[in-house]
């Protein structure tokens, strides 16, 4: 009785491994760190061209800045080197952190200081159209075009607004929600019987080993899949596909490191089990 019981407890137990494997990746998906990791293999310019031909509404706020610029005295030239510099790149981490973190909205004056911090790598990517003597115009570039920005950009709360308050701290806090919450404490009680259960020849150390192990197993063959579909989407000119490529790929590494810690428990749980079996058997010949 007690074994059928520890094998459908096992079975259920695999099961919860696999959504506290979900929740972890999700919750490492809806950091800053995630999106900072992200962005870094985006080639800037390419993707923006992607987006303005599949997305009126990016095309649309691109052609803003265009004219904002333009009003100002400043060439579409020296707005597509802001845009094709890290400068982009800078502004995906600060608006992440906005949204996803616990930071304020973006202000025209953070805008303007991201442009000024990255000048330097601006006029780089500028393919000689700009030089070290226009970092003041860039300078000044940026505070002009720092208000277009922040229209175009929804604030945390319009995003709440949009999805809902609760619904967007699921998102941003999966490891913290009501139901990962019951998963955890369901996961520890059943843990918990199982040692009871098995505790006199520590077979409980199978009992959890074994779904984990399987459970792991599982994940870094999904982990070296999605590395794979990455892989495969990376010269693919679809707009979806150029921005998720490097979504898909952070998240790999995070489900192959999850993968690859749970094995690692495992073998752990076996060589205590086997050491603690062999002093058992120790015991029983000396007796």
């Amino acid at each position: 009785m007690k074994k059928a019981i520890s094998v459908i407890l096992s079975i259920v137990l695999f099961f919860l491994f696999g959504l506290i494997t979900i929740f972890c990746s999700f919750n490492r998906v809806s950091s800053v760190d995630f999106v900072t990791d992200a962005v870094k293999d985006i080639d800037v310019a390419d993707t923006l061209n992607s987006l303005r031909e599949n997305s009126s509404e990016v095309d649309n706020a691109i052609n803003d800045l265009y004219e904002q610029a333009e009003k100002n005295g400043y060439s579409k030239d020296q707005v597509d080197a802001i845009i094709n510099s890290d400068t982009t790149k800078s502004l995906v981490e600060t608006y992440a952190e906005s949204i996803l973190g616990d930071g304020k909205d973006l202000t025209n004056e953070d805008i303007s200081k991201i442009i000024t911090n990255n000048a330097t790598d601006i006029i780089e990517k500028s393919n000689g159209k700009l030089t070290k003597d226009d970092k003041g115009k860039i300078i000044e570039a940026g505070e002009a075009l720092a208000p277009s920005i922040t229209e175009n950009l929804p604030t945390k709360k319009e995003i709440q607004k949009m999805v809902g308050k609760e619904n967007m701290n699921n998102i941003t806090n999966p490891i913290k929600s009501g139901f990962s919450i019951i998963v955890i404490i369901v996961t520890i009680v059943i843990i918990g019987l199982l040692i009871y259960l098995q505790r006199k020849k520590f077979k409980w150390l199978i009992y959890t080993g074994v779904p984990l192990l399987v459970s792991s197993s599982f994940t870094v063959v999904f982990a070296v899949l999605f590395k794979a579909i990455a892989s495969l989407a990376a010269g693919e000119e679809d707009v979806s596909l150029v921005v998720a490529t490097p979504i898909i790929k952070t998240f790999a590494d995070i489900l192959l490191i999850i993968g690859i810690i749970g094995i690692l428990i495992f073998i752990v749980e076996i060589v205590v089990y086997f050491i603690l079996k062999k002093k058992i058997v120790k015991k029983k010949e000396l007796a």
